[in-house]
């Protein structure tokens, strides 16, 4: 099971590849995933949400992966409507990358890649994926 591997040093992870803003109201799947996973004892310590489309806006210095609550200091309102409607005790842990992954090998934006560098085997890792056109 899942658990079984799990230490006290381990993190938990959610990557959700194609997030959307609009669908991000506090009954969207996400959040249903985030509540289930919460009800039997996970709690995240990060959840990464990769956009469905690269966005045309330039993110400056800022850099690819960076918590929302960076953006939102950047006034993007779109960003600010997103950070909003993340539960308060997500904050810490949310990461919007504004922008698409990407699936070169060894691309920052390739999230297996990172995963891969950054995460171990103790670490549970749960994969949501939804791109659609």
């Amino acid at each position: 099971t899942m658990c079984q591997g799990l230490q006290s040093t381990s993190r938990i992870v959610l990557v959700d590849l194609g997030a959307s803003p609009k669908f991000w109201e506090l009954a969207s799947p996400i959040w249903e995933l985030v509540r289930l996973y919460e009800t039997f004892g996970f709690k995240f310590d990060h959840i990464y949400a990769f956009e469905k489309k690269s966005s045309t806006q330039d993110t400056g210095s800022i850099g690819p992966l960076t918590t929302i609550q960076n953006y939102a200091r950047g006034g993007d309102e779109s960003v600010e409507k997103i950070y909003s409607r993340v539960p308060q005790h997500l904050h810490a842990a949310y990461h919007w990358i504004h922008t698409a992954m990407s699936i070169e090998p060894n691309h920052p934006l390739n999230p297996f890649t990172w995963i891969e560098q950054e995460f171990t085997p103790q670490d549970m890792v749960l994969i949501k994926m939804d791109i659609g056109p």
